[in-house]
C-alpha cells in the first residue's frame, strides 16, 4: 500500500459486502484516482481477494471486544465501528472515512481538501444530533462531562456523523489516545462510532472545518424528518443522481438496519436504482 495526500478508508464483514461493492464502484466511477482501503471485519476469503481484484487494499481489522454490547443501538452493529481506532497503519496524508452503506455521486474534493488551519471536516446529521443526543441517558451525559472533561457547550453541539469525515493523519495520532481513553470508561456510549468520533473531536480541540451541507449526507428516508426527500432523481451521463433543493446530492447513505441489498426497497425504487446502478444484478 503506497502512501498518497488523499485516501478512502471503509470496513465490511460478509453482511456488507455488497454495499462496499457498490462503495468501491461509485468511488472508481466519481473519483478513480483516490486510492481505497478496507478494513476486514469478516469477509470470507473469496470476499477479500475479489476487492483486491478490483485495485483496493484490504487489511485484518483487530477483533475488539464491544463492552457491553446489550447498550449499542441496532442489531446491525459489531465490532467494526471501533475501525476508527486503527487507523495509525493507513499511510494518507487526509484520511476520508467513509460507510460501506454509502455510494459517492461527485468529486470528494470538498471534503478531502481540509481548509487551512483545519484538522477535520465532516457532516452533521439531519436534522442535527448533539453529543447529548447520542449518549442519550442523562446520567450518562453528566458521567461523561465528568470523566472526559466535556464542557456543557461542547455536549450540546451539533456532532457530526461518523460514516463521512475527513481527518489529516497529523490530527488523528492526536485523537487516538483520547479514543483509547473513551473506550476504555465506563460509559454505556450507545452509538459508539458517532459518541468515540465526537467525543475525541471536543476532548482533543480539532480545529474543525465548516459542516458540508446536507447534499454530502442525503439519505432516501430521513427517519426523524419523514417529509425531507430529494426532489427527482437525474441521468447524468451513465449515473443516475439525485437533486436536493437546485443542488445534485454527492453522497447517499444508507443508514440503518434495512440495506438496499436486503430485499426489502421495493418501496423506494428511485433509492434502490441509485444504489442499484453501482451492484447490479448478479454482481
Amino acid at each position: 500500500m503506497k502512501s498518497a495526500p488523499v485516501g478512502v478508508v471503509t470496513k465490511s464483514d460478509s453482511a456488507f459486502f455488497p454495499g462496499v461493492i457498490a462503495l468501491l464502484r461509485s468511488l472508481q466511477s466519481t473519483n478513480p484516482d483516490i486510492p481505497i482501503v478496507v478494513f476486514d471485519a469478516g469477509m470470507t476469503e473469496p470476499q477479500a481477494a475479489r476487492l483486491e481484484a478490483m485495485g483496493a487494499a484490504v487489511l485484518p481489522l483487530r477483533n475488539r471486544f464491544v463492552p457491553r454490547a446489550e447498550t449499542v443501538l441496532g442489531t446491525h452493529y459489531n465490532a467494526s465501528i471501533f475501525a476508527l481506532m486503527e487507523f495509525s497503519c493507513i499511510p494518507f496524508e487526509t484520511i476520508v472515512h467513509l460507510d460501506a452503506d454509502i455510494v459517492v455521486l461527485g468529486s470528494l474534493a470538498p471534503l478531502a481538501t481540509l481548509p487551512g488551519g483545519c484538522d477535520f471536516a465532516g457532516v452533521y446529521d439531519f436534522p442535527a444530533l448533539s453529543l447529548a443526543d447520542n449518549i442519550g441517558d442523562k446520567s450518562q451525559q453528566v458521567l461523561a462531562c465528568d470523566l472526559l472533561a466535556i464542557s456543557r457547550e461542547q455536549m450540546f453541539a451539533p456532532a457530526f456523523n461518523a460514516g463521512i469525515f475527513a481527518i489529516s493523519k497529523v490530527a488523528y495520532e492526536r485523537i487516538l489516545p483520547v479514543m483509547t481513553r473513551i473506550y476504555d470508561t465506563p460509559l454505556l456510549l450507545p452509538r459508539r462510532d458517532q459518541t468515540l468520533l465526537n467525543a475525541a473531536i471536543a476532548m482533543a480541540g480539532l480545529r474543525v472545518a465548516e459542516p458540508l451541507p446536507v447534499h454530502y449526507n442525503f439519505r432516501h428516508r430521513f427517519r426523524r424528518a419523514e417529509h425531507v426527500r430529494w426532489d427527482v432523481v437525474e441521468r447524468h451521463g451513465d449515473m443516475l443522481v439525485p437533486r436536493f433543493e437546485g443542488e445534485l446530492v454527492k453522497i447517499v447513505h444508507f443508514i440503518g438496519p434495512d440495506k438496499p441489498w436486503h430485499g426489502s426497497f421495493a418501496e423506494y425504487p428511485e433509492a434502490l436504482s441509485v444504489w442499484s446502478q453501482f451492484y447490479g444484478v448478479g454482481a
